[in-house]
């Protein structure tokens, strides 16, 4: 029997914060391999992370919400 496993080329996460006055977003995308990765090196846009995907990942966002939101890439406001 011939036992096939995929394995994906990357992994990834979006965030999305909705507090009032706090509202942002940011996405990640790793590289599933043994390489050292750091935050920094794979932070991205959500937009980024839609495109590399194929999915629309907040659909409910209102729209303008949506396009402000994943647009941003700003690891500092995370912390």
């Amino acid at each position: 029997v011939d036992h096939q496993v995929m394995v994906p080329e990357a992994f990834f996460k979006a965030i999305v914060c909705l507090q009032d006055g706090h509202q942002m977003g940011i996405g990640f995308i790793f590289e599933n391999s043994e390489i050292k990765q750091t935050l920094g090196g794979t932070a991205t846009t959500i937009d980024a992370v839609e495109g590399a995907t194929g999915y629309d990942l907040f659909p409910n966002l209102p729209d303008d919400l949506e396009k402000e939101l994943e647009s941003q890439c700003n690891l500092t406001k995370w912390n």
